[in-house]
């Protein structure tokens, strides 16, 4: 059912600290199969991994919250949650507080000890949401993208404009600075200093998220102070992909967008400097490092190249880092699918994935990964911790999703059959296989066998979220 590497058996087997999966399945499955259980799905309900390793339920789903809601008749209505946001470990809040939208695009608070929810915004259609540097950043309908300071309500209530009509809802301020009013903004993701979007023209910007240091009036009255900020932002700007690393000119903002000219444009003829734009269709975002992909199915990767998550090989050890997009050679995925072409990209805290299009018949495609797989998150079969060329995933299906973040080391699969695999860092129980063995290639989450999920849910309905040492996964009745 769920199986183990040979290699981390014997280096268990004296483990007295250990629960027993097999056991811990054997349990979910009777209270899963209960049919009290299955009526609480109503109308709403959240499960997070259980990371307590002394519990009877560690590496598996518990069930944290139930929501529903009353009407003005007092009728119980159904909620649909949208998007859910789990904060990392490194945030004090991460184990008592987390936020969510609703199917309204309303942004709520929720208390996980006490399953209180508090609406912070309402009437903004907001679509999804990410967290970086303690702040939460939310994408709305008309593409403008919320920043919402997490220990700061005095901050959020100075830019929450209260409506002097009725019924026309409050108005907030505190959003993205766009360099052009009239874009729209389509997607987003979040790193650890640093937000990617892209707009309704296909241009990629880009947006540090980070408090900059000695960035104040005092600092630039001081020539020491000045050059030391300005060092610092350099360093930060080779990391962001702005620069070629030598000019520091360029002032960082916090949350205020800077136009990532290299890779929005092409030059096609280095002798008469001919130059096309470039339409990007998809950013994403590791830790400290980056990917785009390109409508004609290029990749470009910048920032840091530590573990080879950009896809290139390290000439300088002691600088590490890609300080401008560089293209993946499409050569490198040929040994893979010789027509096949990048339709996709994910990233992981320090690894990067792309899905090829196979161009068969059988509708398979392929998943390949690259960078840091030392907890078996390249999924390869390996635990490797440097690799720069592209690797096959160890799974044969036809990938509908990925699902990772840019501050875990695990990551979910979701096949066209809706049946979820679940590879990478276990070591919390994140996995949801009841046990913290590190899985180095995608091991099936079996729902018929272990009821993580029950059968009488639509796969559909379900939603499924990680964060850097949890996996949470709601169910949308």
């Amino acid at each position: 059912m769920m199986s183990v590497s040979r290699r981390q058996q014997d280096n268990d087997n004296n483990d007295n600290n250990d629960d027993g999966g097999s056991n811990n399945t054997k349990r979910i499955l009777k209270l899963v199969n209960d049919p009290n259980y299955i009526n609480q799905f109503t109308p709403c309900s959240i499960f997070l991994s259980n990371s307590d390793k002394h519990s009877k339920y560690f590496g598996l789903l518990e069930k944290v919250a139930s929501f529903n809601e009353d009407d003005d008749n007092n009728n119980n209505i159904n909620i649909t949650i949208k998007d859910i946001c789990i904060l990392p470990e490194e945030n004090s809040n991460s184990r008592r507080i987390s936020y969510y939208i609703d199917e309204k695009g309303d942004f709520f608070r929720w208390d996980l000890i006490n399953n209180n929810k508090t609406k912070i915004l309402s009437n903004y259609k907001l679509q999804t949401i990410k967290y970086s540097n303690n702040q939460i950043y939310s994408l709305s309908k008309d593409g403008n993208i919320y920043i919402f300071p997490l220990n700061d309500d005095e901050l959020i209530n100075k830019n929450l404009i209260k409506s002097k009509i009725p019924f026309w809802g409050d108005r907030y301020a505190y959003k993205i600075e766009k360099l052009r009013s009239g874009d729209k903004i389509i997607q987003f993701d979040t790193g650890e200093n640093h937000l990617l979007y892209i707009t309704d023209k296909k241009k990629a910007y880009i947006v540090p998220t980070c408090d900059l240091d000695g960035d104040d009036d005092d600092s630039k009255k001081n020539k020491n102070k000045e050059k030391e900020r300005k060092m610092k932002n350099g360093d930060l700007l080779k990391e962001l992909g702005i620069v070629n690393g030598l000019d520091s000119n360029i002032d960082l903002v916090k949350n205020k967008s800077i136009d990532l000219i290299l890779l929005n444009n092409e030059l096609v003829n280095r002798e008469i400097k001919k130059i096309v734009p470039r339409k990007i269709n998809k950013v994403v975002c590791g830790k400290n490092h980056s990917m785009a992909l390109t409508d004609d199915g290029k990749i470009f990767t910048f920032g840091n190249n530590k573990y080879g998550q950009l896809g290139h090989s390290i000439v300088n050890y002691n600088n590490v880092v890609i300080p401008f997009p560089k293209e993946i050679p499409s050569i490198k995925f040929k040994p893979y699918s010789v027509e096949g072409k990048p339709i996709d990209i994910f990233s992981m805290s320090n690894t990067s994935f792309v899905l090829l299009d196979n161009g068969d018949s059988d509708r398979t495609n392929i998943l390949l990964s690259i960078g840091d797989g030392q907890s078996g998150q390249l999924g390869n079969n390996s635990y490797k911790t440097f690799q720069c060329d592209p690797t096959r995933v160890k799974f044969d299906g036809c990938i509908k999703n990925v699902i990772t973040n840019s501050y875990s080391d695990h990551a979910f699969i979701v096949d066209e059959q809706n049946q979820i695999w679940t590879f990478g860092n276990n070591s919390n129980g994140q996995l949801l296989i009841g046990n913290h063995y590190n899985q180095d290639k995608p091991i099936q989450i079996d729902k018929n066998e272990c009821n993580v999920v029950p059968n009488s849910v639509n796969c559909d309905k379900i939603m499924l979220t990680t964060s850097k040492n949890r996996s949470c996964l709601i169910i949308n009745k």
